[in-house]
């Protein structure tokens, strides 16, 4: 916070006052102590200071060492100015050639408040501050500045017709009031508006009494200047007051999706009372106490009609109001039948404007994002993102009727406009792909939302779930986690019944199903072994086969399962770290190098070069280098020193089993 004057040199005796402060300080820097930020007033929420000017020229007091608001009340110079040096006055602040100006700096401008109404008139100037279809109160604590919030209704009146209007903006953090402002009056017709630092300029095409807006998001007001054209204005006809508040009468929520959900149904608007009713009687909502209120949730998205009629003195008419009272939330019902999780499987793409497929429990997923980061991210920068869809598709089917399912989302640092969810009876990436149902689904960060199918429910198809982001970052990626769907119905006609085959030269198996008539008499799925073996196939991989395997990896791929090799160590990476108590060290094994990074064991502070170890652990071909490695927190389960070890060969180890 600096406390700053510039225009004008001050004689020794000369004194700048903060009112009403309890410490005089000098030229400098002070810490929050020296200022007795103690001393607050409540009421004024303002911390006082005092300032004595011991030398000419421009003084500053800044205070350092406090992270909390300090707000100034006045300042008064005390003392006889100069400029110069001389004893002349100096030309002060430049007055304001306006015809008029409305303070907020107190209450004494303030006639009329409550918690529907404020009224401030100065200077024949009068703004009067309607709660509107705002939720929040109007607050008599709120002035200096004024403060108008979100759907506020506002009209500004002078007794000569106004040709401008200068709006003087607060300040606080780095809340854009000003442009909160200028988004407000932008829909007003007949107008220009301009902005200037902290103040916003209004001028009108045509000279006019009043000035009506609703407020977009919550302003905060210093004053106002008024500018007239020199003459009166002839005051609006009821009629024309009427078709004014038809025009800016709405409500602040067009959508309620939970039972006591509600919005408020303003009593007035801009001259215009207004009272409510429902079209049609209905029992899922009810208007009482100037609010509609949700009672319970329809099966369905329902559209409710409010009928709204307005009154200027004699004049009356009506207008429509819709809103969406959303459907509630459809219960599982089914067994389960299918879970696609993002937590362990990733794929090939680590950018978020490209795609890859992934195998996730048989079903192939092509998603539109970052699947080498669990759980999987859709997103990217602002300049690649912005109102932009990213999709997540299954390419193929699963056996069972799909009756219901449940959508898990992860956390989310980017703006998720939308997201929707599909339903395809044919190829989903296909040119003319038009999906048979189609449905957008309420995204709540961290949490779950469930679908239901219609009547008969899905079977054999293929689901997509499409996210509309903004991204409001230039240079880092912003995303949305995808966390699981789980999909549930009625099972097949029969379990299946698979034997399975190891695939030769391939990390799969293949099974077949003996069950006769089977919808799926043959799969094949990637062998995911525990510690080198497969359960389904009965196949142990061999040291050479799964380094031969890890070779064949590209940056950030992970083989399915865990492992085991045993090989010499020829080099230590990163010495042992006694804080995580992890080193990262090379083992070779069948010829090949693998990096046995952060392990951690009993062994880790004395493993050495020559050692023959065996490592445990998560293979993977780390970013976009060439190194191989084990993944941090693999660990030594045997170790043979150096001198002991030269005639060991290298082999794959399996628990329990004999080599």
């Amino acid at each position: 916070v600096v406390v700053i004057a510039t225009s004008y040199d001050y004689d020794s005796a000369d004194k700048l006052t903060v009112t009403a402060g309890t410490t005089a300080l000098t030229a400098g820097d002070h810490t929050a102590a020296d200022a007795n930020f103690s001393a607050k007033d409540t009421a004024w929420k303002f911390y006082t200071i005092e300032y004595d000017v011991t030398t000419t020229g421009e003084q500053t007091i800044t205070f350092t060492g406090t992270t909390r608001a300090i707000y100034v009340k006045s300042i008064t110079l005390t003392g006889t100015a100069s400029q110069g040096g001389t004893d002349e006055p100096g030309p002060g602040p430049e007055p304001s050639d306006a015809d008029a100006t409305l303070s907020f700096a107190d209450t004494a401008n303030r006639t009329e408040v409550s918690a529907q109404v404020q009224v401030w008139q100065q200077n024949n100037v009068t703004i009067t501050v309607s709660k509107g279809g705002s939720n929040q109160d109007i607050n008599e604590e709120y002035f200096n500045p004024l403060r108008i919030y979100q759907s506020n209704t506002v009209k500004i009146e002078y007794t000569s017709a106004m040709t401008k209007l200068v709006f003087h903006c607060a300040t606080y953090q780095d809340k854009d009031y000003p442009g909160a402002l200028q988004t407000s009056l932008s829909s007003v017709s007949g107008i220009t508006v301009t902005v200037d630092g902290l103040d916003v300029t209004v001028t009108f095409g045509t000279a006019a009494a009043s000035l009506d807006f609703t407020a977009s998001a919550q302003i905060r007001l210093e004053s106002i200047d008024v500018y007239a054209g020199g003459g009166t204005t002839t005051p609006k006809t009821d009629a024309e007051k009427l078709d004014d508040a038809k025009a800016a009468l709405k409500l602040s929520k067009t959508s309620l999706d939970a039972v006591d959900d509600e919005v408020a149904l303003p009593a007035t608007q801009g001259e215009a009372s207004v009272s409510y009713e429902l079209e049609e009687a209905t029992d899922l909502v009810k208007i009482e106490g100037g609010k509609l209120i949700v009672l319970k949730l329809p099966e369905t998205d329902t559209e409710i009609t409010i009928i709204a009629t307005l009154t200027v003195g004699q004049e009356s008419d009506t207008v429509e109001l819709k809103v969406t009272i959303v459907a509630a939330e459809p219960e599982i019902t089914g067994d389960l039948l299918y879970t696609l999780t993002t937590a362990t499987e990733q794929g090939t793409s680590n950018s978020y404007t490209s795609n890859c497929d992934i195998e996730v429990g048989g079903v192939t997923w092509n998603l539109e994002g970052n699947s080498q980061i669990n759980p999987w991210r859709l997103g990217g920068k602002s300049g690649n993102c912005v109102a932009t869809d990213r999709k997540l598709t299954s390419k193929t089917t699963f056996g069972g009727t799909v009756q219901s399912l449940a959508i898990t989302f992860g956390t989310a640092t980017i703006t998720v406009n939308s997201v929707t969810f599909n339903v395809f009876t044919s190829d989903p990436t296909a040119d003319d792909a038009t999906p048979s149902f189609t449905k957008t689904v309420k995204f709540t960060a961290s949490g779950t939302v469930n679908v239901a199918a219609p009547a008969g429910g899905w079977k054999d198809c293929y689901y997509q779930l499409v996210f509309n982001l903004t991204s409001t970052n230039s240079s880092t990626n912003q995303y949305v986690q995808i966390s699981t769907i789980a999909f549930y119905g009625e099972l097949p006609a029969h379990v299946h019944q698979y034997v399975y085959t190891h695939n030769e030269g391939a990390w799969t198996h293949t099974g077949t199903c003996s069950v006769p008539d089977c919808d799926k008499p043959t799969i094949t799925e990637k062998c995911t072994p525990e510690l080198n073996h497969c359960e389904d196939c009965n196949h142990t991989y061999s040291a050479l086969e799964i380094v031969t395997q890890l070779y064949t990896l590209t940056g950030g791929q992970t083989m399915p399962g865990t492992y085991s090799l045993q090989g010499e160590v020829t080099k230590i990476d990163t010495a042992y770290d006694s804080t995580y108590q992890n080193v990262t060290f090379t083992i070779t094994v069948e010829e090949k190098t693998v990096q046995c990074f952060r392990e951690k064991s009993s062994y880790s502070s004395t493993v050495k070069v020559g050692d023959v170890v065996t490592v445990e652990g998560v293979l993977t071909c780390y970013g976009n280098s060439a190194t191989k490695e084990f993944n941090a927190n693999c660990k030594i389960v045997a170790l043979e020193p150096a001198a002991a070890a030269a005639s060991v060969a290298p082999v794959a180890m399996l628990p329990g089993k004999q080599f």
